[in-house]
């Protein structure tokens, strides 16, 4: 949903809910019919805020935004979920959220050059965006881990 209550400014939110189920999931390995299903958070949600400031042609274009994702959690596996796998909070991602902010300068000065300033996980969130369950065989998981905060700059020509 998109929501323009005055000139230049944009509102936009979304979301999303599912709470898959297995009708059956039996293996030579085990049942793992009330298992989760992996990497699928319940609810994830995005809100976002994007202004266009009103300044003359001859500066440019400079918008300002800010985006907020957020997901529940979610197990890293189909079939490597409980006791026997390890403590929980290794099996699984808990739920996070990232805030990303941006500031935009396009047509500087009238001319084909654009620049950005941006900060990636804002907040500094610590999260995890994959694991591999290895309990059983060598007594420990293993993740990978999301991206730290990011600070960056972009500089851009337009043909």
């Amino acid at each position: 949903m998109i929501l323009v209550p005055v000139s230049g400014l944009s509102l936009s939110a979304s979301l999303s809910v599912i709470k898959p189920k297995y009708k059956s999931f039996v293996t030579a390995s085990g049942d793992f019919t009330s298992n989760r299903l992996a990497q699928v958070p319940e609810k994830q949600f995005t809100i976002g805020a994007h202004y266009t400031l009103p300044v003359p042609a001859s500066v440019g274009e400079i918008r300002l935004g800010a985006d907020y994702y957020h997901q529940s959690e979610v197990y890293f596996t189909d079939t490597t979920q409980g006791p026997a796998f390890g403590p929980d909070a290794s099996q699984k991602q808990a739920g996070y959220g990232l805030l990303n902010i941006k500031a935009d300068w396009d047509h500087i000065g009238g001319s084909n050059i654009g620049a950005s300033l941006y900060v990636q996980n804002a907040l500094a969130e610590k999260y995890l965006t994959y694991g591999v369950i290895l309990y059983p065989s060598l007594g420990f998981n293993s993740a990978t881990v999301g991206d730290p905060r990011v600070f960056g700059f972009e500089l851009r020509y337009s043909w």
